[in-house]
């Protein structure tokens, strides 16, 4: 199929005409039809991008931590992670339906936060599932407290977030994260961090086409504080490479093996003398003095010449060597 086949030149001139339409700002920001700008050179866009190992681990935990629900409530639970948002922290917080459980984390030795946050909505239908329903919406209320078995079982997800967390940055940073303290209502929690632009990966968990969400948030200082470690962790490992690369070249180069002369003379004489030279003609050196001993055109050092131990040999007197 030819390029002029899918669009017509009347539909090139009406798209070209809209796209004039829409404004850009002074600083590039493109500004879409609800008046909403984004900025795809903004710092949150572009310090996730640099980190892409954060979320590798973030899809191994949305594995890991489904399974751990499915282990929790005896049935297997599908779990969808969404596309990563990086709202404010107030704006998240102010998402966030009347009733739902915050825990925040600390995440030693890293001296960030980490939020864990499940919904009421997918509380409820854990626990029907658990007491034998289809892990249906029926009789939920967004602000109902929790019953004591919903208690329970959120206490038990935010160990499992825990461990699952520990073990998929296990291969960034070795961590120890613990809850420093939870909330269960979002309008009343004391937030231990300013307000600043986070991670936001939202995992939906459910049965039979009802899913509720659960959160992990993550500070963009924490990503900062992630990204240092890795990037100091990348110049060790170089630092290591390079190290082992020198001692093999070193090692190699011990075992070389170079051609060294024991220069006694050298003495200038017309080059009509060397013409016609033969066997047994004789050419006065004077008396012999020191020796020097090359390496090609490099003077190692200087010498005396002898015998040792049957052989001739020169003894150093002085080296050449920077």
């Amino acid at each position: 199929m030819s390029n002029e086949s899918i669009l017509s030149p009347e539909e090139k001139d009406s798209l070209l005409e809209e796209i004039d339409k829409r404004p850009i700002d002074s600083t590039g920001t493109y500004v879409g039809t609800d008046g909403t700008p984004y900025n795809f050179a903004s710092p949150s866009h572009n310090l996730l991008s640099s980190v892409p190992r954060i979320e590798q681990a973030v899809e191994l935990f949305c594995e890991k931590f489904g399974a751990n629900v499915s282990r929790l409530i005896r049935h297997h639970a599908e779990i969808d992670q969404e596309e990563l948002k990086t709202p404010s922290l107030n704006d998240f917080m102010s998402s966030l339906p009347p009733v739902a459980y915050i825990s925040f984390c600390k995440i030693p030795p890293l001296n960030g936060y980490a939020l864990f946050v499940v919904e009421s909505l997918l509380l409820h239908i854990c626990v029907d599932r658990y007491f034998g329903g289809e892990g249906e919406a029926k009789n939920f209320s967004e602000s109902k407290k929790y019953s004591p078995p919903a208690a329970k079982l959120v206490a038990q997800m935010n160990e499992g977030f825990l461990v699952e967390l520990k073990e998929s940055l296990a291969d960034i940073i070795a961590i120890e994260p613990f809850q420093e303290y939870s909330n269960s209502s979002p309008e009343l929690a004391s937030l231990p961090i300013e307000n600043e632009d986070v991670a936001q990966f939202t995992f939906n968990i459910g049965f039979a086409g009802t899913s509720g969400a659960c959160h992990l948030v993550i500070p963009f200082s924490l990503v900062k504080e992630i990204k240092a470690h890795i990037e100091s962790e990348g110049d060790s490992a170089s630092q290591v490479v390079d190290t082992n690369w020198r001692n093999a070249i070193e090692a190699t180069l011990q075992q070389t093996q170079v051609e060294l002369k024991a220069i006694a003379l050298e003495k200038k004489i017309p080059l009509g003398d060397l013409v016609g030279i033969k066997v047994g003609d004789l050419f006065p050196i004077g008396p012999l003095g020191d020796v020097t001993l090359k390496v090609g055109k490099v003077d190692l050092a200087v010498g005396v010449a002898g015998t040792a131990e049957g052989q001739n040999a020169v003894q150093i007197t002085q080296t050449r060597l920077a």
